[in-house]
């Protein structure tokens, strides 16, 4: 029994020091994807919040609160839609471009157009072009997300050791679960 425990404890330490090795060679980028991964996420989702209790009467004061609710709706969707068309585009920039200048285009392209839709005047204010803009800009940030996502994962990926590829991308991969984390952690206080 105690042999058994013995043998445990050194494979769990010689595994511990194993990713403690290979942490600092990798750990900028697996930490950027990481962070990266978990702000774009934030981002994308924190318009789908703001679509149920803000846009609907800013932006689509319709005929009904169920019409002006659903257009919100919509244009959350829009970003959906576009997001498999952005990792076309920004996957062929990744080829061509390298992979760390497609990351940074996407990157400050979603805070800019995150910034843009804050910044958005209502539609009591410029009218009919409010809900034009918003589902354009919207578009634009799902465009970008999908160009970031597959761009950050490639990267880590590609940068990895084949011995340790799966754990590190897995790693990267949890940064767009993490907003989930913070939106909850944001509602309960």
């Amino acid at each position: 029994m105690e042999n058994w425990r013995e043998a445990a404890f050194d494979n769990l330490k010689r595994r511990s020091l194993c990713l403690v090795r290979i942490m600092p060679r990798f750990a900028g980028w697996v930490i950027s994807a990481w962070i990266g991964n978990s702000i774009e996420y934030y981002d994308f989702l924190l318009y789908g919040l703001a679509s149920a209790l803000v846009f609907s009467p800013l932006f689509f004061p319709g005929a009904s609160p169920f019409t002006a609710t659903l257009s919100s709706f919509a244009s959350f969707g829009v970003g959906f839609i576009s997001r498999p068309l952005g990792a076309l585009f920004f996957g062929n920039r990744g080829d061509t471009l390298g992979r760390k200048n497609t990351l940074l285009i996407t990157l400050g392209g979603m805070g800019t157009v995150t910034f843009l839709i804050g910044c958005l005047p209502s539609y009591a204010s410029i009218g009919a072009l409010a809900p034009v803009l918003l589902v354009i800009l919207r578009f634009l940030q799902g465009f970008l997300v999908g160009g970031e996502w597959g761009g950050a994962m490639l990267m880590v990926v590609e940068y990895a050791s084949g011995k340790h590829r799966g754990r590190l991308s897995a790693l990267s991969q949890t940064g767009g679960l993490t907003d989930n984390y913070w939106r909850l952690a944001y509602l309960y206080l």
